[in-house]
């Protein structure tokens, strides 16, 4: 890794911790362009970081909710799914403030989890409280997983902004 970070683990917690540093927080609910952006930082450290469509889900007491690839209509021009960015040890999601923009659900902008090392529906899982939980589950059999376009160069400026700031933190 061409930086001081020593593992994918410690990358991912500290692009977390200083996306929104950099990235305006209007972006926060945009998981098409937040994982692209992701995407480009990782593999400028050396890191093969693909996107991953994926069903966000909130486990908490009361409620569960899932985001992306849902069989209920959605407001014009949103799309109906969810992305996030992997390396192998782990994801890192900077779009799970839709939970709070849409459900005020206490969720943070961005979030690292690790990666379940085995073959199975669901991906990975990071926990928000002693009874709340994040899941990420691969898309239903036969979703369409299409990706939006989103402006490459104004995408590329953010993570050229954010390897700057985690060189920095370095």
């Amino acid at each position: 890794m061409p930086s001081t970070f020593q593992t994918q683990e410690e990358l991912l917690n500290e692009l977390a911790l200083r996306f929104f540093e950099v990235v305006p927080h209007a972006w926060r609910t945009h998981c098409a362009a937040t994982a692209r952006i992701c995407q480009q930082v990782l593999r400028h450290f050396g890191q093969p970081a693909e996107l991953t469509p994926c069903q966000l889900w909130y486990a908490g007491p009361k409620q569960n909710i899932v985001i992306g690839f849902i069989d209920r209509p959605l407001p014009p021009g949103q799309w109906n799914g969810h992305v996030v960015c992997m390396v192998e040890a782990g994801l890192i999601d900077a779009a799970t403030f839709v939970l709070k923009k849409r459900f005020d659900i206490d969720a943070p902008s961005t979030v690292s989890a690790r990666r379940f090392q085995v073959p199975a529906q669901a991906i990975a899982r990071a926990s928000l409280s002693d009874h709340e939980r994040l899941w990420w589950f691969r898309p239903p059999q036969g979703a369409d997983v299409t990706l939006p376009d989103e402006p490459a160069e104004l995408l590329g400026g953010y993570a050229q902004l954010l390897v700057s700031r985690l060189q920095q933190a370095a």
